[in-house]
């Protein structure tokens, strides 16, 4: 469990260091909103995949109906 959230907290850091040079990226709000999930931070999750849809609300839209199985 240790190392899962070692290999987590980096991946994070990566994902932060994707942001900070391309922050224009949905994919990555949305990616890094995962791994924010998976730590246990919600709140942080949430803002993250909020800033996603509002860059991209086509594609928060297909996850919503992929998830609906439409």
């Amino acid at each position: 469990r240790q190392r899962q959230m070692c290999i987590r907290d980096r991946g994070l850091m990566l994902l932060n260091r994707s942001l900070a040079a391309n922050p224009d990226s949905p994919e990555s709000w949305y990616t890094r909103g995962l791994a924010n999930f998976k730590l246990e931070r919600h709140e942080e999750a949430c803002q993250d995949w909020i800033k996603a849809c509002q860059m991209e609300v086509n594609w928060c839209l297909g996850e919503e109906y992929s998830k609906a199985g439409k």
